[in-house]
């Protein structure tokens, strides 16, 4: 899942440096800002599963 966001992330990176229209890049900001918050909530989710399955 890392994985996917990671290259979702990479794509939207890829056409924020193609585009050049004020909207599209707020919009790609946006979705930038997503993908690293999804990274973070799934990586932390990680670490929770991980902990509860060692207590």
């Amino acid at each position: 899942m890392l994985d996917k966001v990671e290259n979702i992330r990479k794509l939207l990176t890829a056409r924020l440096e193609a585009t050049s229209d004020g909207v599209e890049v707020d919009a790609i900001c946006a979705a930038i800002s997503a993908c690293r918050d999804a990274d973070c909530a799934i990586k932390r989710g990680q670490f929770q599963l991980a902990a509860a399955k060692n207590s």
